[in-house]
């Protein structure tokens, strides 16, 4: 299995915060208390505030290091072959860690469990939609383009819905394509498929989510026919999207479409979810076949920010577990 849209702030477990909490001398009990999943009952945008204590408890080089290192090697236990942990760098600078020595934290946390599993992994740094200053998206942009290929494969834009237009970004996705530097954005539910649309023309390689690609014909004959590739996170969709059941989502009927689309978490921790319980929901749900779920795993290779090689021999390891 292959994880490309997996928050690290929304993905460690509840031993891990604990350990977290003794690396930075607070209360272990704490995690009792600290908001870190979701509670539908308090409403749709309820899961905004539960990144807040995580991300407390990721502020110097050593608890990057451990987070990164540990939710790696607990996927490869998953059984997963390969994933892109996303985080974004501006929001860990509160005790005085520049953004270079961030994301070398967490690349040297992502390295030690590559050793120790011989799993494939890589990081994709995050803009923020809500960043008080402009210029830590642009210095987001930059530090991914110094770490690109050195465990850094991407940028993309996340945080909370409907704050702006993309096109309020535009400088920042000039400048990813003007150096080289891979994007993936978040689809803004709020703005509807054009959030889709004006992504690709920004130069997104991936769209984040993207389930209501289907409610624009055009758009979900584009995405089929160009091979763009949809990051769905089911659970997570289905908890605070507009969906009241698996049922209604629509992950079927753009597979059906020819749209290429694969099966992600987003934030495991706060939507009580893993990978394996996603593939297995989606295949009670819609009856898919061994053949469409093999096509789906088979897009989510094509869609990592991969070279043709590393491509082929992570198709090869799919193919070998779904023996």
């Amino acid at each position: 299995m292959i994880d490309l849209h997996l928050h690290l702030d929304g993905a460690l477990s509840e031993e891990e915060l604990r350990h977290l909490c003794l690396l930075n001398h607070r209360d272990p009990s704490e995690v009792m208390h600290g908001k870190f999943k979701a509670n539908p009952d308090n409403g749709r945008d309820d899961w905004v505030d539960c990144f807040d204590f995580p991300c407390s408890l990721l502020q110097t080089a050593e608890s990057l290091t451990y987070a990164t290192y540990s939710l790696y090697k607990r996927l490869s236990e998953q059984g997963l072959l390969y994933a892109e942990v996303r985080f974004a760098p501006q929001l860990h600078l509160k005790q005085g860690m520049e953004m270079d020595q961030v994301v070398m934290a967490a690349i040297a946390g992502l390295e030690a469990a590559k050793l120790e599993t011989k799993m494939a992994g890589q990081l994709i740094l995050c803009a923020m939609t809500n960043c008080p200053d402009p210029k830590l998206n642009m210095d987001t942009v930059l530090v991914a383009k110094r770490f690109l290929g050195k465990g850094v494969c991407a940028i993309d834009l996340a945080g909370p819905e409907g704050l702006h237009h993309i096109d309020y970004y535009k400088d920042i996705f000039e400048k990813a394509n003007e150096i080289g530097v891979p994007i993936t954005i978040h689809s803004d539910h709020k703005f509807g498929p054009v959030t889709i649309w004006e992504s690709i023309k920004l130069g997104a390689r991936r769209i984040g989510h993207g389930f209501d690609a289907i409610d624009d014909e055009m758009l979900t004959s584009f995405l089929a026919n160009t091979g763009i590739p949809l990051e769905l996170c089911p659970t997570s969709e289905v908890t605070y999207g507009p969906f009241d059941s698996y049922a209604q989502f629509t992950l079927k009927r753009l597979l059906d479409a020819g749209v290429k689309v694969t099966i992600n978490t987003d934030d495991p921790t706060v939507f009580g979810c893993d990978l394996k319980g996603e593939y297995s929901i989606m295949e009670k749900t819609f009856g898919l076949t061994k053949d469409e779920v093999k096509k789906i795993m088979h897009n989510a290779v094509d869609a990592a920010f991969l070279d043709a090689d590393q491509q082929a021999y992570l198709r090869e390891l799919v193919d070998e577990r779904l023996r």
